[in-house]
């Protein structure tokens, strides 16, 4: 992951839900994500990022698959004695489609 650090990346997640700043636990609203992928590698199990004016945007639900731009960077708790790695620099937010199905490239024949 260090060759990652500072790198722009395509993130795919789980997007679970909203953590408000009312809850006592952060200063700022911070989105929950799960299941992270970066680069179609697996990055962590779950990361906080913090909610912007783009992620408000977007509409998406709680619960659903997202793909999204970032930046990898790292951080220390807030005890400073570990390093973990997150992401900043959220960009191009949008819901991860899979196709319900899959199919062989070669058995698809064109009729004209």
């Amino acid at each position: 992951m260090n060759s990652l650090i500072g790198k722009k990346v395509i993130v795919e997640a789980y997007f679970e839900t909203i953590i408000k700043s009312s809850s006592g636990r952060f200063d700022q609203d911070r989105i929950l994500l799960k299941k992270i992928t970066v680069n179609n590698i697996s990055f962590r199990d779950h990361t906080f990022i913090q909610m912007s004016k783009l992620w408000k945007k977007t509409n998406l639900k709680e619960n659903s698959n997202v793909i999204f731009d970032a930046f990898v960077n790292v951080y220390t708790n807030k005890g400073g004695s570990k390093k973990k790695f997150g992401l900043r620099h959220v960009r191009n937010i949008r819901k991860n489609v899979y196709l319900p199905f899959s199919f062989d490239i070669n058995s698809i024949s064109f009729v004209q």
